[in-house]
């Protein structure tokens, strides 16, 4: 079920998870989310920062919980890949994602590059449905 609203994201968890770590990671993160609406990326690293303030380091509980807001069923957040080369960091499009990953095309350059693969990294946005749902 798509949230309508942060009150519904945190009880989706609970549906889901029970008491587990997951939904307590997963009200940290949300919490997080609805913080960085209007940022274009939140680094993969933002939501493990987010469980370590509860004392919490299970990493399996924060992949759990980034998969499930950026599955089909809750749609907070949108995968996407930056691509980060020195002090050089780009947001892709889904073009330039396409292209880098399937093949090895430099997205500042345009020119085959088969280093490619160690300078691309996943990351987050906010979705639009989270802009809708976590909005205070």
């Amino acid at each position: 079920m798509v949230p309508a609203s942060k009150e519904e994201a945190m009880a989706g968890l609970a549906r889901v998870w029970g008491d587990s770590p997951e939904t307590r990671v997963g009200h940290a993160i949300i919490d997080l989310v609805a913080e960085n609406l209007d940022n274009s990326f939140l680094p993969l690293s933002l939501f493990f920062e987010a469980a370590e303030g509860l004392h919490s380091s299970e990493d399996d509980a924060v992949l759990n919980v980034v998969n499930f807001l950026a599955g089909a069923g809750s749609q907070l957040l949108k995968l996407q890949l930056e691509y980060i080369d020195d002090d050089v960091v780009v947001e892709l499009d889904d073009d330039e994602a396409r292209d880098a990953t399937e093949r090895n095309i430099n997205p500042l350059t345009g020119d085959l590059d088969e280093e490619l693969p160690k300078k691309l990294f996943i990351c987050f946005s906010p979705s639009e449905v989270a802009r809708r749902a976590l909005r205070k």
